[in-house]
């Protein structure tokens, strides 16, 4: 019987390619510039429907998305430092109406960069702080993490709580002269001039599921709070709404 001889190099070639791809790769340089994990004690089950729907549509292999413990610190670190090349990661937060969906705090996003770090012995983890307009005290939190907490960049949700449409109406605009010009005047002075705004990540129907609220998802604000801050750096993630 004649057996064809390539057949059998097949796979073989395969995982050699692979492999092959994954060593001239191997010296990028990556930085994941947002990534979450949740506080030990979150008990907000609802999150479990973001790994729910990547199963659905992205990856039917995935395991373990019906546990909490897929988005805490444990399997962050598997997850950014071991099973993945990346070399620098941004740990941020995010702010809700309802703050028993807080994912962290502040101090906790600062506990965790302090800790990674000096478990790596180099600056792998870098971390924001989360700036709220509008929420009582928001500005003497500010002036916290100015002098106690030295974050690395900020980050801010015009749309206020990411998830539900706020009902505290906690939306707010970039270009709000009185609301966070102040704010944006004390990180000139910190030289902490990354502010990085979450915009986007919306359902399809945002227009009548989100009404009054998704237009803060757009960059019509944009425009003049660069101009008139030329020394801070925007960066908006999720890329916003026409």
């Amino acid at each position: 019987m004649t057996r064809s001889s390539s057949a059998p190099h097949q796979p073989k070639s395969r995982r050699f390619e692979g492999r092959f791809r994954a060593q001239a790769l191997s010296g990028q340089f990556i930085v994941d510039c947002q990534t979450h994990f949740v506080r030990d004690d979150f008990k907000q089950e609802g999150l479990l429907d973001l790994a729910k729907y990547a199963k659905t549509n992205w990856n039917p292999k995935l395991w373990g998305e019906s546990k909490l413990e897929r988005y805490k610190f444990e399997n962050y670190v598997k997850e950014i430092f071991v099973d993945s090349d990346t070399k620098v990661a941004l740990l941020s937060g995010a702010p809700f109406d309802d703050s028993s969906w807080d994912l962290l705090s502040n101090d906790q996003i600062v506990a965790a960069r302090t800790s990674i770090n000096k478990f790596a012995g180099s600056r792998r983890l870098l971390g924001h702080s989360v700036f709220t307009p509008k929420k009582q005290g928001w500005m003497d939190e500010v002036d916290r993490a100015i002098a106690q907490l030295k974050p690395d960049s900020w980050k801010g949700y015009t749309i206020g709580d990411p998830l539900f449409p706020s009902k505290l109406e906690s939306y707010w605009w970039l270009d709000d002269e009185k609301l966070v010009y102040p704010f944006y005047e004390k990180a000139v002075k910190s030289n902490i001039t990354t502010i990085c705004i979450h915009k986007g990540l919306l359902p399809a129907d945002y227009e009548t599921s989100w009404p009054k609220v998704w237009e803060y998802a757009t960059v019509r604000d944009l425009g003049k709070a660069a101009k008139d801050w030329p020394k801070l750096n925007f960066m908006i993630y999720h890329g916003a709404l026409r």
